[in-house]
């Protein structure tokens, strides 16, 4: 009985309420600020270029994608990928769809003298830019429209220490385009 009580004396007071005159609002004097705008100063923001391969060295297709860097070939005559040092300005460059990823193209940069290919183009998955890699199976794969794929052990295993599982991972992200993870230990 008492929630029926509660519930007729808030739909009489709303009736009353709705029913009640509008409030007539009286404007006030307002102070008006004498002091002077002084805008901050614009910062200014110098874009640095970043270096693009010229269409002369492409010969299949055309791509606006950035030069890779020397380091680069640095990093992959480190890892014994790749087996001789070349200069990036030097390199072909060539565009070929990816079948296993479509609407994604692949860029290869080619040594000419020896046919080898030794970079390529990757799609970064967080920000869907294309990045340059030493070249792996993985790249081709890509290309042709295969799967490489291995079993891998995780870090959380006791047969490797965590460094070679580190540098295990790391052959597998080149060469591999799938990889199942295995959790191995007693």
């Amino acid at each position: 009985m008492k929630i029926k009580n509660i519930v007729m004396v808030l739909l009489v007071a709303t009736i009353l309420v709705s029913c009640a005159p509008a409030a007539q609002v009286v404007p006030t004097e307002t102070a008006i600020s004498t002091s002077t705008f002084t805008p901050a100063p614009i910062a200014t923001i110098t874009a640095t270029s970043v270096p693009l391969i010229p269409k002369e060295q492409f010969s299949k297709g055309y791509l606006e994608v950035a030069r890779p860097t020397q380091d680069l070939i640095k990093k992959g005559l480190e890892t014994g990928v790749i087996r001789q040092e070349i200069n990036v300005s030097n390199l072909v460059f060539e565009i070929h769809d990816s079948k296993n990823h479509p609407n994604q193209k692949i860029v290869f940069g080619r040594n000419s003298d020896t046919n080898e290919i030794v970079l390529a183009t990757r799609i970064n998955p967080k920000t869907g830019e294309l990045f340059w890699s030493v070249a792996g199976l993985r790249d081709l794969a890509d290309v042709v429209g295969i799967t490489i794929g291995t079993q891998v052990y995780s870090p959380n295993n006791e047969l490797f220490s965590y460094s070679d599982v580190q540098k295990i991972n790391a052959l597998v992200v080149q060469e591999y385009n799938h990889a199942i993870i295995i959790e191995a230990g007693w």
